[in-house]
């Protein structure tokens, strides 16, 4: 089917293409928390529905995760998705943006608003049992958070598009490296398209690069990392000397901490968006925000 990051309309003309956005019947205040792409597109559907916006960012800059996502290789055209919303956002009269403005309990009740959405993202955390001190998260990577030796564990559970991203941009900011991807899936790249795979793998395969897929982390102590087969059971170790960083991508958590809070708040309607829901993809977080949107 035909679809479009930027435009949750392509393929759907008949539900949400040109004509399909009705004015709200009665405009309410919509109150946002989180400048990424969620929650900018949500504001900026409700806001043409005819509602009142006031969107807070805890940052000087909107975007969220896609300042980190726009250092990949390849993958720059994404921080172009944030900056069409923001400027669209910015043109419109019924949205007050807070920049710099953490959105807490205290916040919401000077705002008062009839609608809450909590589109605050995610974080990458290190699973608990992970002991070794030489692991990281892709994001400190991205953040440039942590000093890069030559051998590189890159750990993906999921085996999403990230993994493999964070390998591509380690070849490309570093020089004379090894890098070790393991995951316990069937495949590389599992949510990309056949024909974005086959592009891929002509950059990566070149490379100092060993795949191992079916091995699923199952202990991480202090000085070594064991592994099991998906299908047979048999272990592998890997000993940290073997390797000067470990990358451990994928492992999110949901910032919602506020939905929970006032999940029950009768004088309000109170909803999740975007990572602080579920992670997804972009693609999908605008469509949701859309519909959202749509739904207030």
């Amino acid at each position: 089917p035909i679809t479009c990051i930027q435009n949750p309309a392509a393929g759907k003309e008949k539900e949400l293409g040109i004509g399909t956005l009705q004015k709200a019947e009665n405009p309410k205040k919509v109150m946002i928390a989180g400048g990424g792409v969620a929650g900018m597109k949500v504001a900026e559907i409700a806001a043409r529905r005819g509602h009142e916006v006031v969107l807070y960012e805890k940052d000087a800059v909107l975007g969220g995760q896609i300042h980190l996502v726009k250092h990949i290789p390849f993958r720059n055209e994404f921080s172009e998705v944030a900056r069409y919303i923001e400027y669209e956002i910015k043109q419109m009269d019924n949205i007050r943006i807070q920049t710099s403005r953490v959105c807490d309990l205290q916040t919401i009740e000077e705002e008062n608003p009839d609608i809450f959405i909590v589109a605050t993202g995610a974080v990458e955390l290190i699973p608990d049992m992970v002991k070794t001190p030489k692991a990281v998260t892709s994001w400190d990577i991205l953040k440039n958070k942590v000093e890069i030796g030559k051998n590189i564990l890159v750990y993906d559970p999921l085996s999403f598009n990230e993994g493999v991203g964070i390998v591509e941009h380690l070849f490309e900011t570093y020089e004379d490296i090894k890098v070790h991807y393991i995951t316990p899936q069937n495949d590389i790249a599992m949510n990309a398209k056949n024909e974005n795979k086959d592009i891929l793998l002509r950059r990566l395969l070149p490379l100092d690069l060993r795949i191992t897929p079916h091995m699923a982390l199952i202990e991480a102590d202090a000085d070594k990392l064991i592994f099991r087969k998906t299908y047979t059971d048999k272990e592998m170790s890997i000993w940290d000397s073997a390797f000067d960083n470990f990358i451990y991508t994928g492992h999110m958590k949901s910032t919602d901490d506020l939905f929970w809070k006032l999940e029950d708040e009768k004088n309000m309607e109170v909803y999740r968006l975007g990572y602080a829901k579920a992670p997804s993809s972009v693609e999908i977080i605008i469509r949701e925000a859309d519909l959202l949107a749509r739904s207030i």
